[in-house]
């Protein structure tokens, strides 16, 4: 219980990341830059449809943190996703992202890990990766409120979704990483071996997860209500 008010449990954790069709003769993209530098532009791309992701790549691009409050670094990045709007497919949720890229409407976009490893099990010519600027972590949880009326009957529900097996099982399904450690004796190896769904220590310790900015959260809708009215 998180001060009395809820109970809380982790089910399953990501990142977000480039996914890619391979082009023979070409590198992978591994930078954001693909995005925001016209230079390196590898083919028609999707940009994600939700702020804090999308701005999120921006920063990190720049080498600033994801839960920057700096009105001129927001001013900057701002600046970068208009200009990529410009030239790009378009907005989606990651799911449509990697749709339009199963369907190549698109070379390449943004999307959740998730979504990106089962792209690549669906098109062996498709592939997922953590830029090497790094990027997002996050992590899924259910909770219940501290007035939920079947409050009971929540918790034995969390508590299912805890269970080893059901872990497993629900991370092979999603294929989203799961925390919970006693479930990964239930999975493939070659889930638990893979980098796009378990990165590296060294990746993850890069990794940022997005803050509660509170009333400067103002500043994030700000930027997002130009980028889409551009």
């Amino acid at each position: 219980y998180d001060k009395g008010n809820k109970y809380t449990a982790p089910y399953q954790w990501g990142t977000m990341g480039i996914l890619a069709r391979k082009t023979s003769g070409k590198p992978v993209p591994d930078s954001w830059a693909v995005f925001f530098d016209p230079k390196q532009q590898a083919g028609s791309f999707m940009l994600i449809d939700s702020v804090r992701d999308m701005v999120g790549a921006a920063l990190k691009y720049k080498g600033y943190s994801v839960n920057s409050i700096d009105p001129k670094e927001l001013k900057t990045v701002r600046d970068l996703i208009i200009e990529a709007k410009k030239r790009s497919v378009g907005f989606e949720g990651s799911v449509g992202v990697k749709n339009k890229i199963l369907a190549k409407t698109a070379q390449y976009g943004i999307v959740y890990s998730g979504e990106g490893v089962r792209a690549t099990s669906d098109d062996k010519d498709t592939v997922y990766v953590v830029p090497k600027e790094n990027s997002i972590i996050w992590v899924d949880n259910l909770a219940v409120l501290a007035k939920a009326p079947h409050r009971d009957l929540a918790e034995k529900f969390i508590n299912f979704i805890l269970e080893p097996k059901v872990g497993a099982q629900l991370s092979e399904f999603t294929q989203f990483s799961t925390p919970n450690k006693t479930a990964k004796q239930f999975m493939k190896a070659e889930d638990l071996a893979n980098p796009a769904t378990y990165p590296s220590a060294d990746v993850v310790a890069k990794l940022e997860f997005l803050q509660d900015l509170g009333p400067k959260l103002r500043l994030y809708d700000e930027v997002w209500t130009e980028i889409k009215a551009k």
